[in-house]
């Protein structure tokens, strides 16, 4: 791990400034810092070993995490973003409150699982491709955006959140 210091930059930021560099991500001219992927960026992304893992360990997690996947939802309503919705074992935990869930999740075996739990859930979910570092929604067209154990996965942490940040209503929750 990269010591923080003068002159030592974080971890993350060195990826990211590597990442940059091989054209997937450039800065954008109209934001102070901020970078951007450029819309031909792949919206799959093929981890099948990861997918079926991560199925399996989810569901068997559940009686402990869905507590607290409970306590990440409740209180939300409106329009919601979930970045990174997996095999959307969220889906069952939303408030009837939230009107919409626009699901994205760019893992191909995840999102099919997620559609399947999209037509079992109580709200109204659309599932859909896409990567939390682009997201190709207006700004300011949500009001929540999840992300349940997603940011550890994501190329660029940082651009994933100021993405979150700019699809949210002035006041939105992350």
């Amino acid at each position: 791990m990269t010591r923080q210091g003068p002159g030592r930059p974080h971890r993350w930021m060195a990826a990211l400034d590597k990442i940059r560099l091989t054209g997937l991500l450039r800065r954008s001219p109209a934001s102070a810092g901020l970078f951007y992927a450029p819309r031909s960026v792949p919206q799959d992304i093929h981890h099948p070993l990861f997918a079926r893992f991560f199925d399996w360990l989810s569901h068997t997690m559940e009686p402990e995490v869905g507590r607290r996947r409970d306590e990440l939802l409740s209180g939300l309503s409106g329009r919601v973003l979930e970045i990174g919705a997996g095999n959307g074992i969220n889906f069952t935990h939303y408030p009837r409150a939230v009107d919409e869930v626009v699901a994205i999740e760019p893992e191909p075996y995840m999102r099919a699982k997620a559609q399947r739990a999209a037509e079992r859930a109580e709200v109204s979910v659309t599932v859909r491709p896409g990567l939390a570092e682009d997201l190709e929604f207006e700004a300011g067209s949500f009001d929540a955006v999840v992300a349940c154990l997603v940011l550890c996965t994501v190329t660029a942490p940082s651009l994933s959140l100021a993405e979150a940040f700019r699809v949210l209503q002035p006041g939105g929750e992350l």
